[in-house]
């Protein structure tokens, strides 16, 4: 079982973020030794976040009525009335406190400060401010594994998430093909592919895939295929 920390959230997982903290922040103040001045901080990060929110519909709102009109304005058709101006987005007004600057930054810290208070922090709490997620189950025979690639000239940077399973084997093939190459068993989350291209000098589409391995054993599912367009570094020709 392994819990989840933050990792690259969404906006609204964010939203989420904030309107827990300043729904259930302050029970927790005391007991960690949270300022006025940080509170008050997590306050205005919710109460702009709300703000915001709303201001960004409206602006999106108003934006598809001003295009629709432009398109009328610039290629009909003719019969389309223009007499109905659109009307611009009104944001509402804003909160009067100053608007934070970095609030994931702040959240993120918070979080920090409060983990190390190993005297109050518990598991619980870290789910209550989400913080964590509830414990995810691991089953060593469903595991599958996830992979991706980033391409540079003579490298494919190859990434799979470590949470459940650290080590993984790297297979690939020239897409298009049938036979998956084992390349190698990598621990961490990232492996430089320096791949020697099947004809030299010449770039060629890349199939891989990898398996997660725990005691030196290969687990059963490979992640989905991930493919990428690989350029090798040029090798200039010999020397007559």
């Amino acid at each position: 079982m392994e819990h989840q920390t933050f990792g690259d959230l969404t906006k609204e997982e964010w939203d989420l973020q904030y309107k827990t903290l300043n729904d259930e922040l302050p029970g927790l103040a005391a007991a960690f030794g949270l300022s006025t001045d940080t509170m008050d901080e997590v306050a205005k990060i919710y109460e702009w976040s709300v703000w915001l929110n709303n201001a960004q519909q409206k602006s999106g709102t108003s934006d598809k009525s001003l295009t629709a009109f432009t398109d009328t304005f610039s290629t009909g058709p003719a019969s389309t009335s223009t007499v109905v101006i659109p009307a611009p987005a009104d944001f509402g007004t804003a909160p009067t406190s100053a608007c934070p600057a970095d609030a994931q930054g702040i959240v993120k810290a918070l979080r920090i400060t409060m983990m190390k208070n190993k005297a109050n922090w518990t598991v619980a709490i870290g789910e209550l401010l989400t913080f964590l997620t509830p414990e995810i189950p691991f089953n060593q025979a469903t595991f599958i594994p996830d992979g991706d690639a980033k391409t540079s000239i003579g490298n494919i940077a190859v990434h799979s998430s470590v949470k459940f399973v650290g080590t993984k084997n790297l297979y690939a093939r020239v897409t298009g093909t049938n036979t998956w190459i084992f390349i190698r068993t990598f621990t961490g989350a990232h492996y430089d592919y320096h791949r020697i291209p099947t004809t030299p000098n010449t770039a060629e589409s890349v199939d891989m895939i990898v398996y997660g391995v725990i005691n030196n054993v290969q687990l059963a599912n490979p992640s989905a295929i991930f493919t990428v367009l690989y350029q090798p570094q040029q090798t200039p020709p010999p020397v007559v």
